[in-house]
């Protein structure tokens, strides 16, 4: 039984839980006790979802020629959308518009390049989400959830394509809505499970490492710079194969309980499509983790 402590005092211990380990606070902290759910739930609620800083849904629209293919030059087309506000009809959903991707009017760009560049960007994001939605009054089927037209980033280090629940667009205000609740558990709980098999995975890679007999060092690292190469490869191999995993198995079961049909396959996922997505996921990562850097040494 956890000690006697003032009601204040535990919720502030309990504040400082996300800030250390964001999944293992939503997945396994809440269930210590009715209070700490509650308690944590707020966190989440306050911190990251009502927070520009700590969570964004990012759309990654391509690239197009700007003002056109023969004047312009390619440019890259991308949406970071952040909280703007709970719907005030229903404050299970919030609504996010675009944040800091818009042309800033102190830009040396001339009026044309402006609109054309603004007609490429939101006619790429509308046609991206369409696709994902699947076409209005279409069979549920057209729906390509193995395509998701965004990325969500939740305290500056956990990027995925997880479903947003209850998803809607405006696409007049540029607007989008979903359920704040589901869509965090929905990335938090796969941001555990990928964690979980990863360390599975360092599990059996150390077995290995060990069972070769060259190693150095207490903690057992191979002895040779190929030793370690091969290390460095096959940690890399596993964190790409334990997300593409995971995130198969997700789509598998979306498409199982929304459509009845079937998607365990492995040979049903287009290969090409695939691997563009989580290419899009890394090399959020690889920004967000360049853009923390930065702020801890300026």
């Amino acid at each position: 039984m956890a000690p006697f402590l003032p009601p204040e005092l535990w919720d502030r211990i309990v504040s400082f839980i996300p800030e250390v380990d964001s999944a293992h606070a939503w997945t396994h902290a809440r269930l210590v006790s009715r209070h700490w759910k509650a308690q944590i739930e707020k966190q989440f609620k306050e911190d990251y979802v009502s927070n520009p800083k700590a969570m964004y849904v990012y759309f990654d629209c391509g690239v197009d020629y700007i003002p056109d293919e023969e004047t312009g030059r390619e440019m890259s087309l991308s949406m970071q959308m952040v909280f703007d506000r709970f719907d005030p009809n229903n404050g299970a959903r919030c609504i996010f518009r675009e944040g800091r991707t818009r042309v800033f009017s102190h830009s040396n760009r001339g009026a044309e390049w402006k609109r054309a560049w603004t007609r490429s960007k939101y006619g790429a994001w509308r046609e991206n989400i369409e696709m994902y939605l699947g076409e209005e009054g279409g069979e549920p089927g057209d729906r390509r959830c193995d395509m998701p037209p965004f990325q969500i980033c939740i305290a500056g280090y956990l990027v995925n394509d997880t479903e947003l629940p209850d998803f809607s667009v405006d696409y007049r205000k540029r607007e989008i809505s979903f359920v704040w609740f589901g869509a965090l558990n929905n990335h938090l709980c796969e941001a555990s499970e990928i964690s979980r098999r990863h360390g599975l995975s360092i599990a059996r890679l150390q077995r290995d490492i060990e069972r070769s007999g060259r190693t150095v060092g207490a903690i057992g690292l191979p002895d040779t710079y190929e030793g370690m190469s091969r290390l460095v490869k096959g940690y890399q191999r596993m964190t790409v194969g334990n997300r593409k995993r995971v995130r198969r198995e997700r789509i598998g079961r979306w498409y199982n309980v929304k459509h009845g049909c079937g998607f365990d396959d492995d040979a049903l996922f287009d290969a090409v499509d695939e691997a563009e997505s989580l290419r899009q996921i890394a090399r959020l990562e690889a920004r967000d983790s360049d853009e923390d850097e930065d702020e801890d040494t300026s």
